[in-house]
């Protein structure tokens, strides 16, 4: 006598149907999509954070240009020292220049390139996604963001050096365009800031 329980059993030990095949299709494709929707906004902050220390790290380089007494592009040791330049119209780059008029604040073209006798020295360009967002300046003891500038010069004097933080003519009516201190806001995509904070005494701090 034939057992067909045998066969039955057999049977039963098939693949997945169609349907528990799309199901688990389907909740492979969510648990993936979330994490690269988790990964892509866990890289935007961390980029922020790296962008942020990398412009921190060429402060103290311009720092060091100035207690070094480093010549520029032309050979020359600038009369008002090495400084770096922030501009919020032209928000993803910044520039390291040789203060060579002795203004405090940056008179170069913007090209980053000094051997056309300008105040350039290094373009720097920020990660793609970062960009200079605001530079804030006080008013009195004060810091109110609509009280800023479009542009930023840190200037290191030696040689102790003298900090000089020096704002644009294009600043709110109410900002001082050459304070004590000042703020600059770097800001990624998804609107994460951090704010770089630097003053004359040539401490630096990021919030």
């Amino acid at each position: 006598m034939k057992n067909y329980n045998k066969y039955k059993l057999i049977t039963q030990k098939g693949g997945f149907t169609l349907v528990e095949l799309l199901v688990s299709v389907g909740v492979i494709v969510v648990i993936t999509s979330v994490f690269l929707i988790n990964y892509n906004q866990y890289r935007k902050s961390a980029n922020l954070n790296m962008a942020t220390q990398e412009i921190v790290s060429n402060i103290r380089r311009v720092q060091n240009y100035a207690l070094a007494s480093k010549e520029d592009v032309s050979g020359n040791i600038p009369d008002g020292g090495w400084g770096i330049y922030f501009d919020i119209t032209n928000n993803n780059k910044l520039i390291i220049f040789a203060d060579m008029n002795d203004n405090g604040t940056y008179d170069g073209d913007g090209d980053g390139d000094g051997s056309d006798g300008d105040e350039d020295y290094e373009l720097i360009i920020l990660p793609k996604g970062i960009i200079v967002k605001n530079n804030w300046y006080p008013v009195g003891a004060s810091m109110v963001a609509n009280q800023n500038c479009d542009e930023t010069s840190l200037v290191y004097k030696p040689p102790v050096p003298k900090v000089i933080v020096t704002g644009s003519t294009n600043c709110s009516a109410t900002a001082n365009t050459t304070p004590n201190f000042s703020n600059v806001e770097i800001q990624n995509t998804k609107g994460e800031i951090k704010i770089i904070k630097f003053n004359n005494f040539g401490l630096i701090d990021v919030e």
